[in-house]
């Protein structure tokens, strides 16, 4: 796609609220490989080694849940894995890889009748005093504790919108950030990865080692090896503006004409902008709104932002501010956890579409169609958001 055409990625988030009081999960057949590879972990790991229900681990969405692997273990460090990375290999035995554990696809980081790799205890993150200062990120680490680190340094780094969300597995995805505008995606601002190898060596990958491996581990997926530790950038930030603010659904074309524009031109001192359509259980309506992340002195401007190219030639229409906050990186990412939470049957998925407000339109359409027959579902929420992949952002991409 050029440099000068803007995108959207349109993404669907569902949650159905229902907790089952007795969720035994889904038992695997035997299975000789697994067995011997856990019986063979184990006698290396033994302490780390989790079999039976014991393997049964609670994680964001209940259909990765359900699922039992034949055993879990969690290795402390790079040699560890290597070693498990052997078993693997001599028994044929398939296996999962668990950070952060937020995928909502069955068996993306949990597997039936194999062996999961829970990195949770490789979770360590260490700030780099230099002339150009880094973090050193552990492969089981959330973006909470990166961002609980540099917070009280005023400084961030390009992660995601929610704290929970595993560094290593949304740099292997792309990972968009509340900074994407201004310094590209999550894997753009990766420094240099150490990795095991289906071989069970570990090397290290960036910009001047093993570049090819470097180049696909940012946004290439999981397959190319487990990651053990990323080095990141960081940069000056303080406090921002994170602010929310609801559309009349009348004034939705609008609403959308000037999220197009945003996505060529993003107005100065505007970090993000995202457009979410839901159904509210509370006010039995959909709500059209928007979640912007901006410079802290930027608050007051933001409601005067023009709704029309010539706004002078009609009325401005413009969003009414439910409100506004400044906010630590760590805090906006906590607030997008109320909306994505832990523990019910979470999925979500994304398309990307070239920016058009018609085609926005189209699909909010479709949307309300299809929400509508499920909205009356006990405890369900449905939210579709357009995020702006700007031009800018599209440049930053090495």
């Amino acid at each position: 796609m050029p440099f000068s055409v803007s995108s959207s990625i349109i993404s669907l988030l569902t949650t159905i609220q229902i907790l089952s009081a007795d969720q035994t999960g889904l038992e695997g057949q035997n299975s000789s490989s697994s067995i011997r590879a856990c019986e063979e972990i184990y006698s290396i790991l033994p302490d780390r080694t989790f079999r039976g229900k014991d393997a049964k681990k609670n994680l964001w969405s209940l259909f990765q849940s359900q699922v039992i692997p034949r055993c879990r273990v969690q290795p402390t460090s790079t040699p560890e894995i290597s070693d498990i990375i052997t078993v693997l290999r001599k028994e044929n035995c398939k296996f999962a890889v668990l950070g952060g554990g937020t995928s909502p696809f069955l068996e993306a980081s949990n597997v039936r009748d194999g062996v999961t790799v829970d990195l949770g205890r490789m979770n360590k993150v260490e700030f780099v005093q230099g002339d150009t200062p880094t973090l050193n990120v552990g492969g089981g680490a959330i973006w909470a504790d990166v961002y609980r680190e540099l917070d009280p340094r005023n400084l961030s780094a390009v992660g995601t919108r929610n704290s929970l969300t595993g560094v290593v597995g949304s740099i292997l995805g792309g990972g968009i950030s509340f900074f994407s505008h201004s310094r590209g995606w999550i894997c753009d601002n990766v420094l240099e990865f150490e990795v095991v190898l289906a071989n069970s060596s570990a090397i290290r990958a960036s910009q001047t080692s093993n570049t090819d491996l470097f180049w696909a581990l940012r946004g290439g997926g999981p397959n190319f090896g487990i990651v053990t530790s990323v080095t990141l950038e960081v940069f000056s930030r303080g406090l921002s503006s994170h602010i929310f603010q609801r559309w009349n659904m009348v004034d939705m074309q609008v609403a959308f004409q000037r999220l197009d524009r945003f996505s060529h031109q993003m107005p100065p001192g505007i970090q993000m902008i995202a457009t979410n359509l839901g159904w509210s259980a509370a006010r039995r309506e959909f709500v059209l709104s928007d979640r912007i992340v901006a410079l802290a002195a930027d608050i007051p401007e933001i409601s005067r932002l023009p709704s029309d190219e010539n706004p002078t030639q009609q009325k401005v229409i413009r969003p009414i501010i439910e409100y506004a906050y400044r906010r630590t990186t760590l805090q906006m990412a906590e607030v997008m956890d109320v909306v994505n939470e832990f523990g019910f049957y979470n999925i979500f998925g994304s398309i990307t579409v070239q920016g058009n407000p018609q085609v926005h339109m189209k699909t909010a359409e479709i949307f309300q169609e299809e929400a509508s027959k499920i909205r009356g579902v006990k405890g369900i929420k449905v939210l579709l958001v357009y995020n702006p992949l700007t031009t800018a952002t599209i440049k930053k991409m090495q």
